[in-house]
């Protein structure tokens, strides 16, 4: 029998889509939790499309909705027997503060959540640093539920993330960002549901990180970056490149600015992703008329992706290169070409080593100044710029 067209399916989809209005929770927000489209999320809320049993288990997750409450709301649960004491499925994987452990090329952390957990070894970061990097983060993310230190969401894991990766320079990166500013974001804040105030927060403090990371690197070639995290500075970038008619003004995170005479010049963004997850297609459409306008548009990606609860191993979402089985959001940049270059700081993403349709590759480093080719390319974007507009 087809369950999309029963009342026990009805009785699914309505509590589902009560639970989450009844949290003031978008169909937005769900799908970005879930790394869907809101489509998707309206299909199943119409009862169009049925959800199997790990979905539901995921989409209870994202609503922070218990599993066993959920099934016996809409009776499908009937105890046998004294219920046993239920563990919250709903929950992240977090650190276990008690087990961190220095081994044989870095240190292993216990990341516990949904009744299980996973021991993974952050390569290359001492047992010192990974403690000094907890403390720091415990402490600015702590401060957030009393106000005692001033300062906002995105403000706290912006400092937190700094420390990190100055504090284990040879961590991966992204390793330093999923598993480390993250996961203790979720452990420490409280105030609200940390996966839903991260969606924002978290975004904005990357761009942020970004700004402040290249702006000293770059500031003595004459370039300025800027996050544009207001939305009207983002809709000046726009104009000020002459496609703001036909760009949404949600669509490029980072300007970059070259200084030439004493003028302030435009030449080119950067389309920040933390996740790959998070529909890098809504880039796709303004990277290329940007590129086809004359203007640099890079994609900077942590590409930070693990799949729980079966593996909490960081490997991200480009996947191989052209040479073997290469993903759809690698195919954007190598097939396409549908961004300048991607700088990716997961060092277990494969980087474009051989010749792209396309001619535009995908750049893999760590973020300390000698490996970072970021400077670089955006100099030579600026230098390329100067030259197409005659400045001299």
């Amino acid at each position: 029998m087809n369950s999309i067209y029963d009342a026990r399916h009805k009785s699914i989809v309505n509590r589902l889509t009560a639970i989450r209005t009844d949290a003031g929770i978008s169909q937005t927000q769900l799908a970005t939790a879930l790394e869907i489209g809101q489509s998707d999320v309206s299909k199943v809320e119409q009862g169009q499309r049925r959800l199997d049993i790990v979905e539901l288990v995921e989409w209870l997750a994202a609503l922070e909705y218990d599993l066993f409450s959920f099934l016996s709301e809409v009776g499908l649960l009937v105890p046998l027997a004294p219920a046993a004491p239920v563990v919250n499925v709903a929950s992240e994987f977090v650190p276990d503060p008690a087990h961190v452990v220095a081994v044989t090329g870095g240190t292993e952390i216990r990341l516990v959540g949904s009744g299980t957990h996973h021991d993974i070894v952050l390569a290359n970061a001492d047992i010192a640093g990974y403690r000094a990097v907890e403390a720091e983060a415990v402490r600015l993310f702590r401060s957030l539920n009393d106000g005692s230190l001033g300062l906002q969401n995105r403000e706290a894991i912006r400092v937190a993330l700094d420390f990190a990766i100055r504090r284990l320079p040879l961590l991966n990166p992204s390793d330093v960002y999923r598993h480390i500013i993250y996961r203790l974001y979720v452990r420490e804040f409280s105030l609200k549901s940390p996966k839903q105030s991260w969606v924002r927060a978290g975004g904005e403090a990357l761009e942020l990180f970004i700004e402040d990371l290249y702006k000293s690197r770059l500031l003595s070639e004459g370039i300025e970056v800027e996050a544009l995290i207001a939305k009207d500075r983002r809709l000046a970038a726009l104009e000020e490149m002459g496609i703001s008619d036909r760009v949404g003004a949600a669509k490029l995170d980072i300007a970059l600015y070259g200084i030439h005479e004493g003028k302030r010049y435009i030449f080119g963004g950067l389309h920040v992703k933390a996740s790959l997850a998070e529909r890098v297609t809504d880039d796709v459409p303004c990277s290329e008329i940007m590129m086809a306008a004359g203007y640099f548009s890079g994609l900077w990606t942590f590409d930070a992706k693990d799949h729980p609860p079966r593996s909490l191993v960081n490997y991200g979402e480009l996947g191989t290169s052209l040479t073997g089985k290469p993903t759809a959001k690698r195919l954007y940049i190598e097939r396409d070409g549908s961004f300048s270059i991607c700088f990716c700081y997961n060092t277990r993403t494969a980087a474009s080593y051989h010749k792209t349709p396309s001619q535009r590759r995908i750049v893999v480093s760590t973020l300390a100044p000698d490996k970072d080719t970021l400077p670089s390319v955006v100099l030579a974007a600026w230098q390329d710029f100067k030259k197409a507009r005659g400045l001299k």
